[in-house]
């Protein structure tokens, strides 16, 4: 390496010019000052920054998709609309899908029959490829119920209040939490009618909060890698994004579970009625209008446990649900 040149050092000082120390070298990066940064070539400037003719370092507009928001990607340091990177199909603009993490054009919709075979059309009104493990809707299900996009046979379901857990209600086959506000739901779900259910809160991810994800209009938080990642009220789905939780629940295991004598059938504390009247439920609670027997017992039934009046919403006229076996 060449000695530095400094003969003009003693000139420079007697004209009152004060020179912070500057290295001069090829592919080094040069400082004028505190926060300053020179360069004589691209090497010398971070990545994807680029060395402009006046000697400083122009920063690039993005390194990362995250960078440019969820709904532009980072392609060679500039950020360009439309991501190119997805999870799910709600990541990609209208007209593309998700596929094998990159979208791709696919073109819009109206139904099903508009899109080739293999495809069908999402809730965008796009065409995107039939998944045999995701339904949109019962009709996807050959019998089984839709449920959180997943076909769920009916005896896995809920149907009556006493399945689901303290505060949550049987609406539709799921068990859903009694709400005042939608702050009282789980990302995905909106507060309708004093029920959690489905909401309908966008069309691609950009709709959504940092984190969060479109999938089939709702946005779901992320849980890829990370299960243990989900809210409480919300599950980890096998999509491994968080779906707030709807299966039934064992309220008791034992006898020992259940106060006041009752007993524990099939996960739910049973008031005993051994003299097999009526009256023996009623004068414990209003609601237990019938004593019947189960098994080796005979046990205190409520009446719409006796006379439900449906176990689908499917059961049930016009825009009714199947609210704890009652249709309203």
């Amino acid at each position: 390496m060449q000695r530095m040149r400094t003969d003009f050092l003693p000139a420079l000082k007697a004209l009152g010019l004060a020179l912070p120390l500057v290295a001069i070298l090829p592919g080094c990066p040069v400082y004028y000052g505190p926060g300053e940064r020179l360069c004589t070539d691209d090497i010398d400037c971070g990545l994807g920054a680029t060395c402009a003719a006046d000697g400083t370092c122009i920063e690039p507009e993005c390194v990362t998709d995250p960078d440019c928001g969820t709904s532009r990607s980072c392609v060679d340091f500039t950020c360009v609309d439309g991501p190119t990177s997805c999870r799910t199909h709600g990541d990609c603009p209208v007209g593309a899908y998700c596929d094998d993490g990159t979208c791709g054009d696919s073109g819009t919709c109206t139904a099903d029959a508009e899109c080739e075979a293999g495809f069908w059309c999402d809730y965008r009104g796009t065409c995107v490829p039939e998944n045999p493990n995701a339904c949109r809707t019962a009709a996807d299900c050959d019998g089984a119920l839709c449920i959180e996009n997943r076909c769920e046979i009916v005896d896995d379901t809920c149907q009556f209040d006493r399945e689901c857990t303290p505060g949550t209600a049987c609406v539709n086959n799921e068990c859903a939490p009694i709400c005042a506000t939608d702050g009282d739901c789980e990302s995905g779900d909106a507060c309708v009618g004093s029920f959690c259910r489905l909401a309908q809160d966008c069309t691609t991810s950009a709709n959504c909060d940092g984190g969060e994800h479109c999938v089939e209009a709702r946005c779901l938080p992320d849980c890829l890698g990370s299960p243990a990642s989900c809210a409480t009220g919300a599950y980890c789905a096998t999509d491994e994004f968080c779906h707030p939780e709807w299966e039934p629940r064992p309220f008791c295991v034992n006898d020992g579970d259940c106060a006041g004598g009752r007993l524990c059938r099939e996960g739910v504390c049973r008031t005993p009625c051994p003299d097999m009247l009526d009256t023996t439920c009623q004068s414990v609670d209003v609601q237990l209008t019938s004593c019947r027997a189960a098994g080796a017992d005979f046990l205190c039934f409520a009446a719409v446990e006796v006379t439900p009046e449906c176990r689908t919403s499917s059961e049930c006229t016009g825009s009714e649900s199947c609210v704890n076996a009652t249709c309203r």
